[in-house]
């Protein structure tokens, strides 16, 4: 309601748009935080958060190829923030493009290495490519930073098993 306030206060200030497309995202209403991220944009379409914000909404929809799209221009308008290359490698994940998941995961990794989340995501997306002695690196990492993480704890326990099998079929 007090979104819907202060637009009709200002209706030109991409921020209201994106304050109320942040409430209808946390309520679920994706559809609604996606019009109103884009109204957002169409004011101001230099934002990097708009367009992150706008990438998280349609990934909760399971939309990836309209996530990456988004999460690309942020990481365009913004390449320092490690948390756009993140979602970005997500999306690639969804989409099963494990190699750009990689790339992506290490160069959110290189801006903020001490992110545990980073590490267990590039973890899975090695995984994913069968390339458990790196998958295992990530997760022995990622529980470096977090020892209590049980998630991660049973990653690297698949992942030991996998290699395990792998090496016996060799």
């Amino acid at each position: 309601k007090k979104y819907n306030e202060a637009l009709e206060r200002d209706p030109e200030n991409a921020d209201y748009y994106n304050n109320r497309g942040d409430a209808y995202y946390e309520r679920k209403i994706y559809e609604e935080a996606i019009k109103d991220y884009s109204r957002a944009l169409k004011r101001n379409p230099e934002n990097a958060v708009y367009y992150n914000n706008r990438g998280l909404a349609y990934f909760k929809q399971e939309k990836y190829p309209e996530a990456k799209t988004n999460y690309e221009r942020a990481v365009e308008l913004k390449p320092e923030d490690d948390v756009y290359y993140n979602n970005l490698g997500n999306a690639y994940f969804r989409l099963k493009k494990y190699q750009e998941a990689i790339k992506n995961g290490s160069r959110a990794l290189e801006l903020n290495p001490g992110n545990d989340v980073y590490y267990n995501n590039r973890g899975l997306a090695y995984s994913e490519l069968k390339e458990y002695q790196e998958a295992i690196k990530n997760y022995k990492r990622a529980l470096e930073l977090d020892p209590g993480n049980v998630t991660y704890s049973q990653n690297l326990r698949e992942a030991s098993s996998k290699l395990s099998e792998q090496q016996k079929g060799n």
